[in-house]
């Protein structure tokens, strides 16, 4: 009994929500007011939400980092069971596009029923949390012919999702354990999650309380913070940390972690600006980033022309290679040598674009 029972007990716990979603689906858009309903979901868009409320993007990043697993350890430790040169890519395209592909419909189903609703309330009002979960959805199927039943079926398919995402967290945990120095202490692996669940469930009793929704709001408000930064911990560690060592022998002291501080030290500044400073600091935050970055942008470039003066045989071209790509490539063709085919973009990625980006996210 280990991970490949859990394997085929996936299959109907997350083949089974997906099932009953769709049965929901149908039966919600049948429901009348439920046009309205998706016409708000799709029918109404405001972008001057995503300027007004920049906390809108961390929170989206956090709940798709939760929704698939990312920087908690969950597809580190089903990966590492994977056969050698398995498509990694593959896989994680066909795991993330599911993921929001499911996201989506199952939002076409949420506002169909707050359409519904909203007709038998006489105004609409959008939920959100534990009060459309446990409240208002419940509340709403129960009106329909049927009702108890469709009640039954909604809360089923929780209970599924949330023995899924337990598989998930308690492999990761146990298996960050049994490859440590620790696990030879472990005498079997059921020991070892045994002893995770029950924390867990100690862990979790703070929740059944009367103050257990003022717990929940104030720790998921933390943890999106906490994922963030490891994400941002792991994304820094693949695009620049690797392989530093050898960038520096070839590149030196100076120019690599001047291109270091410039990078992250001009964000640091621009995010103090934006979200330190009030008012309206977009254009100032932006201009000093641009200053910070060019500024130290020029001093490596000035120390590696010195280095092609002194050094024949060496010129710009491989220096700035080297510098901005050589070692996210070096992992990169590290990587596919045991997980299959990495698109360069993947590189680009990881070293210029998704560790900056959570560094913003983070403040």
């Amino acid at each position: 009994f280990g991970l490949k029972w859990t394997g085929r007990v996936a299959y109907v716990t997350m083949g089974l929500p997906v099932f009953i979603m769709l049965i929901l689906l149908i039966r919600a858009l049948t429901l009348p007011g439920a046009s309205d309903g998706i016409h708000e979901y799709i029918g109404k868009w405001d972008w001057k939400v995503l300027v007004k409320q920049p906390e809108i993007w961390s929170a989206a990043v956090s709940q798709i980092f939760f929704s698939v697993g990312v920087a908690f350890g969950v597809m580190t430790a089903f990966g590492s069971h994977c056969e050698r040169n398995a498509p990694a890519f593959e896989n994680a395209f066909i795991i993330a596009v599911s993921n929001s592909a499911f996201s989506i419909v199952s939002g076409f189903c949420l506002f169909a029923i707050v359409g519904y609703l909203s007709l038998l309330e006489g105004q609409f009002r959008i939920y959100s949390g534990p009060a459309f979960l446990f409240g208002a959805y419940p509340a709403a199927l129960s009106t329909i012919p049927g009702g108890l039943h469709w009640v039954r079926m909604l809360f089923l398919s929780m209970i599924m999702i949330g023995l899924d995402s337990a598989f998930a967290l308690v492999e990761g945990v146990a298996s960050l354990i049994e490859d440590s120095q620790y696990g030879n202490a472990v005498p079997s692996k059921a020991v070892l999650v045994a002893v995770i669940c029950t924390l867990g469930f100690f862990g979790g009793l703070v929740y059944t309380t009367d103050a257990g929704l003022i717990f929940l709001d104030t720790i998921d408000f933390y943890v999106n913070f906490a994922v963030l930064f490891l994400g941002f911990c792991k994304a820094i560690s693949a695009g620049w940390v690797y392989g530093m060592g050898k960038q520096m022998e070839k590149l030196g002291y100076s120019v690599v972690y001047g291109y270091f501080g410039a990078t992250f030290g001009s964000i640091l500044f621009a995010s103090m600006v934006w979200f330190g400073v009030k008012g309206n600091t977009f254009w100032l935050g932006l201009l000093s980033l641009i200053l910070i970055y060019g500024a130290g942008v020029k001093y490596c470039h000035s120390i590696m022309k010195t280095l092609v003066d002194e050094e024949k045989g060496i010129d710009m071209k491989f220096l700035v290679e080297e510098l901005t790509m050589g070692n996210v490539l070096e992992l990169r063709k590290e990587l596919q040598s045991s997980v299959g085919y990495m698109p360069w973009i993947w590189a680009f990625l990881m070293k210029h674009v998704i560790p900056q980006v959570l560094l913003i996210l983070f403040f």
